[in-house]
């Protein structure tokens, strides 16, 4: 089977069962998938990493278009809070680049999370660093001028010496 026809299928695998199942069980969905091997033996250094990645990886929580769960930011029966969008919508550009890649490698627990599951999975291990910065380059494309200059200015003061405003 070819790169693509597997990118596809993966897809909407994920797609299908991540729609359906409860937020806490996203990253158990996402492991039984990776497990069957129908991700990471697709991706190769020579495809598209930004939007082909955030599609393959992200979409099926986050939107395909960035949109987010429709119930966000409302907490589901459990407590936790579903993936939030990461368009203009959303707080994604309220982060630096360097906090968003280790969240995203890492996983991430929402502090107002009513559970002891993490509200993001980490893909260290499934992803690179720099493919997280691929689909984070993506993510800028959906955000507006002013945000990507308020994101812009918090990575630069992350790099000023102390790390301070």
């Amino acid at each position: 089977m070819n790169s693509l026809a597997n990118n596809l299928i993966k897809r909407l695998i994920v797609n299908f069962v991540t729609r359906l199942a409860d937020c806490r069980l996203r990253p158990a969905l996402l492991a039984v998938t990776l497990l069957l091997g129908l991700s990471t033996a697709a991706i190769r250094a020579d495809e598209p990493s930004g939007p082909a990645l955030y599609q393959t990886f992200c979409a099926a929580c986050h939107g395909v278009g960035g949109e987010g769960d429709p119930t966000w930011p409302k907490p589901n029966a459990l407590g936790d809070i579903p993936p939030p969008p990461h368009n203009a919508k959303g707080h994604t550009w309220r982060h630096s680049d360097d906090d968003l890649v280790m969240m995203t490698l890492n996983g991430h627990r929402d502090p107002y999370n009513g559970s002891e599951f993490l509200t993001m999975p980490a893909f260290k291990g499934i992803l690179t660093e720099a493919q997280v910065v691929g689909i984070l380059d993506h993510l800028k494309t959906l955000w507006t001028d002013k945000q990507l200059a308020a994101q812009a200015a918090l990575n630069s003061s992350e790099h000023l010496p102390g790390g301070e405003l």
